[in-house]
């Protein structure tokens, strides 16, 4: 009888270990400046991804996942702590979030698992951030040996370190951050690549294109190492593996907008035995529900947390097929190398409708891009109205500007960039826009200028308007979650989750450090 009773005991002293024991390991593997279109799996035709590609037909292919700053340090700092730039604190680049804001470490720890970091780092002050850092560097300028930035030797030995006890790494690689300086460019001749349909075709683009598709295919086989180590250390099968594109590359209107091309990510999860091989998701997601996520498949109760983001568990689960209904994005040019002195900017999307609010259109947007960049540059010695055009249009912006998101096409990553000049005429890439008519198709819809028809009026911004109203726009329908009434310039009533943002960027609620003079 007390043979019995004690192993009655053993069994219950035991069932917690079990339970954590089962718990899944958490692997977050992060590119840097990467648009989300340029992989295989996405429907690049050119850019060669085998082990991201692989990983996706291992698990699923999320469509509609947003960052919430397409800039480095808000990005990151939004992604390790579950919320929104304006919310932490670090909305301009090279900023820090608020005292007492805590992230990933804090809330894995007392779940009983390990942490730790390796690569990047772009997120202070480091109390806020108590990874364990296994080494590498901030940016690869090409003077390093190969992979010294990056040292997955260091993560092989975090991941094969404690068996019995679960683990979270984040992998942050430099790559394809400029200067396009590792991996084989041979591989990609510039005369035979797919330039996008919204960028202009010159010599040095396609030079480019080569350089940043080449470190791409060497990011790829960082992944692919990752994965193998995972393999022969017996771990794949317990380990959730989340590959995140970062936000879009330093080419015009991807990083440091929020057009598309900025804050649209390529998101890839595996984890076997639960999410099916080879699905795809057109779920909203934003990286805010990446910590909440992480905590509740560790055990925990992100609702306890008070985050901006939801957790996604149950999606993986197959509890649900859909989670958020509008996500956000913000940027500001402050903190920028050779940004505008004030240019804020801000977006809602809920899939399908992309909104954007230029808090300072009557600035000229500028950056590394515009300053320095000899891409751009080309661009502006190319006599045509389409390359005039968009040199015109990534520096002079409405006030307000809105697009539908239609479906993918391979090889067509036409970004919502509004193609068309500041009297209305559109340029249509073929395959992208209503080539036929000239006019936006459903891929391109924007709130710019058109020519007034009968009962129509054009305002001083040179907005259509029907003739009477203040606030709406014949050619595009304008959702109403995402409307902006008439009454009211200072306030943009976007709610996600209950919760208005003006166009500072500040949470109705809150006072934030983060006021219009850091725009």
């Amino acid at each position: 009888m007390r043979f019995r009773a004690l192993l009655i005991l053993i069994a219950l002293a035991s069932a917690p270990l079990a339970s954590a024991g089962a718990r899944p390991n958490l692997l977050l593997f992060l590119a840097d400046d990467m648009t989300w279109t340029d992989l295989g799996c996405y429907g690049n035709p050119d850019v060669k991804t085998p082990n991201i590609d692989r990983l996706a037909g291992e698990g699923v292919r999320f469509t509609r996942c947003y960052n919430a700053a397409p800039t480095c340090s808000p990005l990151r700092q939004s992604l390790y702590t579950g919320l929104y730039p304006v919310r932490n604190g670090a909305h301009p680049n090279h900023s820090r979030v608020r005292e007492g804001v805590r992230s990933l470490p804090h809330h894995l720890k007392p779940l009983g698992y390990r942490t730790a970091i390796v690569g990047k780092r772009h997120e202070a002050p480091a109390k806020a951030f108590p990874f364990e850092y296994l080494g590498g560097s901030h940016g690869d300028m090409g003077r390093t040996p190969d992979g010294a930035d990056l040292p997955l030797g260091k993560a092989r030995e975090f991941m094969a370190r404690d068996a019995d006890q679960p683990w979270c790494l984040v992998i942050a690689s430099n790559q394809p951050h400029t200067p396009w300086n590792r991996g084989d460019a041979s591989a990609y001749p510039p005369a035979r690549l797919t330039v996008p349909p919204f960028l202009v075709d010159t010599p040095e683009l396609r030079e480019g294109l080569s350089k940043y598709y080449a470190e791409i295919t060497y990011m790829d086989g960082q992944v692919g190492r990752v994965m193998r180590d995972l393999k022969e250390l017996d771990a794949e099968k317990n380990t959730v593996a989340l590959w995140l594109s970062e936000q879009g590359s330093q080419l015009p209107f991807g990083k440091w907008t929020c057009y598309d091309m900025g804050v649209h990510a390529a998101a890839v999860l595996r984890w076997p035995g639960t999410v099916a091989k080879g699905t795809t998701s057109d779920a909203l997601l934003s990286y805010v529900d990446v910590v909440p996520t992480f905590v509740e498949l560790a055990g925990g109760e992100p609702a306890a947390l008070d985050l901006d983001g939801r957790s996604f568990a149950p999606l993986l689960k197959g509890e649900t097929t859909t989670h958020n209904e509008v996500v956000f994005s913000m940027n500001t040019t402050r903190g920028i190398y050779h940004g505008s002195e004030a240019y804020g900017i801000r977006s809602a999307t809920d899939g399908r409708w992309l909104y954007i609010r230029n808090l300072h259109s009557e600035s000229r947007f500028q950056n590394s891009v515009t300053q320095r960049g000899a891409i751009f540059d080309s661009w502006r010695r190319v006599d045509s109205d389409f390359a005039r055009a968009r040199v015109e249009a990534y520096q002079a912006r409405a006030t307000e500007e809105l697009f539908e998101q239609g479906p993918l096409v391979p090889g067509q990553s036409c970004g919502q960039a509004g193609i068309c000049d500041e009297t209305g005429r559109a340029f249509p890439p073929p395959g992208c826009l209503d080539a036929p008519t000239g006019r936006p198709g459903r891929r391109h819809r924007t709130l710019g200028p058109t020519t007034p028809t009968e009962g129509q009026t054009m305002d001083k911004e040179r907005r259509i308007r029907p003739a009477g109203a203040m606030n709406s726009v014949t050619r595009v329908a304008r959702p109403s979650r995402l409307a902006v009434p008439a009454t009211s310039r200072r306030m943009i009533p976007i709610t996600g989750r209950g919760r208005p943002v003006n166009p500072q960027g500040r949470l109705r609620h809150e006072r934030s450090a983060a006021s219009t003079n850091m725009d």
